[in-house]
């Protein structure tokens, strides 16, 4: 019922209303579709890395080979947790860095706040190249190599292509080295403990 003098109210934009026969578009069963972009799974995984605990979502991890293999693993039939459901029973990741999983989830994570894949930062391509490098997160380190490539200095360069083995960098990057002034040679000493 509508005040008087006042016009009855119209359906909002996008609300069902009842038709003239009384019936609702609720009783017609209407076919949907997951939004390739924006239906979201929310699942949500628990990992340790260190002393400090990551709640973040599959479908990121997903994106690993190893991760994917192992989310495939049969589920567990005695009832217990899931490993990585809860922060109670987290999966435990040995022999990793916080700040290295940190720069992991932050570069993988920047292109889903952003329509454009940004550039990360230099502090961030190692650390999350190595990870995704050992966990097969082959679309991520396809994407950071390059950028290493361009962003990283040639002391860098030389650190990184002898931890990934990327022998194609070590020449060039030398050379770059016996080519500069000096001065800088005794800056770029002390950084490599020279």
């Amino acid at each position: 019922m509508h005040a008087p003098g006042n016009p009855p109210a119209s359906p909002s934009p996008g609300v069902a209303s009842t038709s003239s026969d009384g019936r609702t578009p609720a009783n017609k069963p209407v076919a949907t579709k997951r939004h390739s972009k924006f239906y979201f799974d929310n699942t949500l995984i628990v990992i340790q890395v260190e002393d400090t605990l990551f709640n973040v979502h599959k479908y990121q991890l997903l994106k690993s080979e190893t991760f994917s293999d192992m989310f495939k693993m049969p589920k567990r039939a005695d009832g217990e947790l899931e490993e990585g459901s809860s922060p109670e029973r987290p999966i435990v990741m040995e022999g990793v860095a916080a700040a290295d999983f940190e720069a992991l989830m932050t570069v993988l994570y920047a292109s889903y706040f952003s329509s454009h894949q940004p550039t990360p930062k230099a502090s961030l391509i190692i650390p999350a190249f190595r990870l995704a490098n050992m966990w097969n997160f082959s679309d991520l380190r396809s994407y950071l190599l390059p950028l290493a490539e361009t962003v990283l200095s040639d002391i860098d360069k030389i650190v990184f292509a002898r931890e990934f083995d990327i022998q194609s960098w070590l020449a060039p990057s030398h050379r770059n080295l016996c080519e500069t002034p000096r001065a800088d040679h005794n800056r770029r000493g002390k950084k490599t403990g020279g």
